[in-house]
């Protein structure tokens, strides 16, 4: 189980829900999952995206993979994990973290949140893991990592 909050660019004429429930419909066990082809100007936003989040929180580890673009904060605060797609993103932090113990990592949290909403994406909402561990597939550079 984890915190989670989600930000996601709504379809035209759809809700959130109705936009999340269309894209988690892709991974049913029966789909065909297609690797996501990151553009440049996609890439041009990520690699900002990171460098901002560096300066604004600290070090943070990424890694390329097929159907993901993932960062990693491993900081005093505690651990979170940020995926990023061009047309939605989502930040999860360990369920570990109980009452006052978990306003750290989730003011640290927050403020990668407002760092990726001024990015590219739309929306935010919050919740469990059922709503924000959807597994979109993206992709490129296959298991590259790059220290940041």
């Amino acid at each position: 189980m984890t915190y989670g909050i989600m930000f996601l660019r709504v379809l035209p004429g759809r809700t959130f829900d109705e936009t999340l429930e269309e894209i988690n419909s892709a991974y049913a066990p029966d789909a065909d999952v297609r690797p996501m082809t990151v553009t440049g100007d996609e890439l041009g936003v990520w690699d900002r995206l990171v460098q901002r989040i560096s300066r604004e929180v600290g070090p943070v580890t990424t890694e390329d993979y097929p159907y993901s673009l993932t960062l990693w904060r491993d900081g005093p605060a505690g651990h979170l994990q940020l995926d990023y797609l061009s047309d939605s993103a989502s930040i999860e932090i360990p369920y570990r973290y109980p009452g006052q113990r978990a306003l750290p990592i989730m003011a640290e949290a927050y403020r990668i949140a407002r760092t990726t909403g001024r990015a590219r994406v739309h929306n935010c909402q919050m919740g469990s893991s059922e709503r924000t561990r959807y597994g979109r597939p993206r992709g490129r550079r296959r298991g590259r990592s790059r220290g940041r």
